[in-house]
């Protein structure tokens, strides 16, 4: 990946965390990751690849906080690995 791609991609993860949807988006894609098999390994270890490095640019980048408001409204914690 060139620095132009990173940029791109950093570029749309900010843009994800500012509208609020960056968690619903992750849970998308590896909801896709579970179900499709049609997903070849490569395609699959790629798109893995690219999630751990927006996860370790989010790490480094900003901080969770804990809505007061319920806004994220899913009390759904059946799995912390």
């Amino acid at each position: 990946m060139n620095d132009g791609d990173e940029t791109g991609r950093k570029d749309k993860i900010d843009s994800h965390v500012k509208a609020g949807d960056y968690f619903g988006t992750l849970a998308t894609i590896l909801d896709i990751l579970r179900q499709d098999a049609k997903i070849s390994p490569k395609m699959r270890k790629d798109i893995l690849n690219g999630l751990r490095n927006d996860l370790l640019y989010l790490q480094d980048n900003y901080s969770i906080v804990r809505n007061n408001d319920n806004k994220g409204k899913s009390d759904r914690v059946e799995s912390c690995f």
